[in-house]
């Protein structure tokens, strides 16, 4: 196993890795617009990571430290409520194909679990890398987080769509303001 948590921070990564995910940075919605020095800046400072079909990725309620790009493979974000496991959504294979974002804008607790529904491949990049871009890009610094957080309002925004959409009919409780008042 080689998983995000065995490797060490910081190692000097093979070109080949630079050359991997650069084009892979590139498809992605939340590099949109960046300057491609940056994106040589981000595909140098990334880790490999792999987790095996049935593996655990993050644990809910552990703290968040990275974004977690999936190259290959699929993703089960759940989220643990009463003792059950719910799924929120599966990721891998489109221009989604991502998670922990907030992670590299701020120190929290992960609010959900990941866990390898395929084996999986994936490029990690740190808090800590992304405040050492930050540190040399300065001027970008506002754009990344405001991206960061409209893909992350864009997607609480489609799972809360996809809840409303598959409830059942007496799940409901609609909300009617009364002109009355």
């Amino acid at each position: 196993m080689n998983s995000s948590r065995d490797t060490k921070p910081f190692e000097v990564p093979a070109r080949g890795l630079i050359d991997e995910a650069l084009p892979f940075l590139q498809r992605l919605p939340i590099f949109t617009d960046t300057p491609y020095d940056l994106l040589k800046l981000y595909a140098y400072l990334a880790e490999k990571a792999h987790f095996r079909k049935g593996e655990l990725i993050q644990q809910q309620g552990e703290p968040a430290g990275q974004l977690m790009l999936i190259m290959s493979g699929r993703v089960a974000i759940w989220q643990e409520h009463r003792g059950r496991r719910f799924l929120l959504m599966e990721l891998g294979d489109d221009s989604m194909s991502y998670f922990g974002e907030l992670a590299l804008i701020s120190e929290i607790d992960c609010y959900y679990g990941a866990s390898a529904l395929t084996d999986v491949e994936m490029l990690t990049f740190s808090r800590e890398s992304f405040h050492k871009v930050m540190e040399r890009f300065p001027g970008r610094y506002r754009q990344s987080v405001d991206r960061i957080i409209r893909l992350h309002i864009h997607r609480f925004v489609e799972q809360t769509n996809y809840l409303f959409d598959h409830l059942r009919d007496d799940a409901w409780r609609e909300f009617v303001l009364d002109d009355r008042a």
